[in-house]
Parts: C-alpha cells; structure tokens; sequence
C-alpha cells in the first residue's frame, strides 16, 4: 500500500496550464504537417477526406495548414467566449486534447516513415 503523505500534489495555475497547452497544440501542428509531408512524398497515402479534399484544392502544404489554422482560430474563439465566464481551464485542456490528436497520427506517420514502409 502506498504511504499518501508521501504523494505531493502538483498545483498548477491557469497561466502554466494554457502555456502546456500551447505547447502541446504547436507540437502536434508541426509533428502532423511535416511527418505527413514526409509520408506523402514517401507514396503514403492520406486516409482524411477532409484533409484530401485541402491538400487537392490548395496543395498539400496550404491545405494542411489551412485545416490547422481554421482548428486554431475556433479554439481562439472559443477561448475568448469561454475566458469572459470564467471557464479558462476548460478551454486550456480542449486545446491540450487538439494538440494530442494532432500528435497521435504524427506517431504513427513516423512510426512508418522510420520503417520505410
């Protein structure tokens, strides 16, 4: 059994908790948008119709960055409405969520890229 008095609890402000956020939304962004670049170029293939529908309407870099920026500026709204109720940490850890769902097939292109498959 686990001695409680041992466990220190993290205390984390609203400040570091959207800073982490930000962090992790900029990394997923660039992550997602170079390791798909990378797949592309390799003969992967991209499986998001959304994404398909971009990239062949605007090429692939702006249409890749075009589908980031639009997820950016909803959360930015969504940021600026919720921050006048108080609602802050809500909207950090949405973007947290964004960034690791950008991260997440990130891995899994690189994961492929690194085997070369």
């Amino acid at each position: 059994m686990i001695d409680e008095s041992l466990i220190t609890p993290i205390s984390i402000n609203d400040r570091q908790l959207l800073t982490l956020s930000i962090i992790v939304l900029l990394a997923g962004f660039f992550a997602d948008i170079i390791t798909t670049i990378v797949g592309l170029n390799m003969g992967f293939t991209e499986l998001n119709p959304i994404a398909i529908t971009a990239m062949d309407s605007h090429g692939i870099l702006n249409g890749l960055l075009l589908i980031k920026i639009i997820m950016i500026v909803i959360l930015c709204l969504l940021y600026a409405y919720l921050n006048r109720k108080g609602e802050r940490r809500f909207v950090a850890w949405m973007i947290m969520v964004v960034g690791i769902i950008w991260l997440l097939p990130a891995l899994s292109n690189l994961r492929f890229i690194l085997m070369g498959v």
